[in-house]
């Protein structure tokens, strides 16, 4: 892995993956007219995402990490090992790695989000507020990976867009750029999420297009009241990240509260106490 990458992989994860059904009627000639089915209510996505993700309290799974980038020298790409944690009340922490050497970590806790980037020379450490200006999707990264229920906003109504249900969600809990909202996509006929993406009036700041619905083992559970998730996650970025994506995929994710629930890697003081950054931007205290 490249310095470039290694260092864009740890910016963007930091300031950060069907057709519908109608009828026919025949026209006067002969003709056959498509009639677009009526989309789900409102109420329906509500439900069919609490019965998918809703019990879903942490996560634990590893995986594989894409960068795909392009810039004045051409397009980039590389890939790496992803070790990933969400914990509801803690937050979140990623450890980036290849070849089992550890190239970056990035994270936050409820008002944080902070990358170290470790190959840096000296390390690197940019941190800031998650309300800040620099704070990007951080804040909304359980939502664009579909670990959170994606419940339509008060009052909003699901619309057909591009053969998708497309309608805004609520950002309950999430942390989102200064007048941004969320919006999510579903299968037209399973109500399965597609896409999530963020807006500030709009224009796209950055879109996560999902796949590979899979379950999240829950010890003690039966696996057919698994939660599930998205196990193929691409996130893209726009404007000035416009050309970048990140593609994460998951490996046998598990609601493992023993790996999620470890304050020691939420905790920004106590990582910089670790990983010893010799250049530091962050947000004024």
């Amino acid at each position: 892995m490249s310095a470039r990458p290694a260092l864009q992989l740890g910016v963007l994860l930091a300031a950060l993956a069907a057709a519908g059904c109608g009828s026919a009627q025949k026209t006067g000639d002969g003709a056959a007219v498509a009639t677009p089915l009526a989309p789900p209510s409102a109420a329906a996505i509500a439900a069919a995402e609490r019965a998918r993700v809703g019990e879903l309290g942490c996560l634990h799974a590893k995986g594989v990490v894409e960068l795909r980038s392009r810039d004045a020298d051409g397009d980039h790409f590389d890939q790496g090992d992803v070790d990933f944690r969400w914990m509801p009340g803690r937050g979140v922490a990623a450890s980036i790695s290849k070849f089992g050497d550890r190239w970056s970590w990035i994270g936050s806790d409820g008002t944080r989000w902070w990358a170290f980037e470790l190959k840096a020379d000296p390390v690197r450490l940019r941190w800031g507020r998650l309300d800040g200006a620099r704070a990007g999707i951080v804040g909304a990264l359980p939502w664009l990976m579909a670990l959170r229920p994606l419940l339509p906003a008060p009052g909003a109504m699901p619309g057909r867009v591009d053969g998708v249900v497309r309608v805004q969600v609520t950002a309950d809990g999430a942390v989102l750029p200064p007048g941004a909202r969320l919006e999510a996509d579903f299968d037209a006929v399973t109500l399965a999420p597609r896409a999530v993406r963020v807006r500030r009036g709009d224009a796209v700041e950055c879109e996560a297009t999902l796949a590979e619905l899979g379950p999240v083992e829950v010890e003690g559970r039966t696996m057919g009241t698994w939660p599930a998730i998205p196990q193929r996650v691409r996130v893209r970025g726009a404007g000035d990240r416009a050309g970048t994506e990140i593609a994460v995929f998951l490996d046998k994710p598990r609601a493992a509260r023993d790996a999620a629930d470890r304050p020691a890697l939420y905790d920004l003081d106590g990582l910089r106490a670790k990983f010893a950054p010799g250049t530091v931007e962050g947000d004024a205290p």
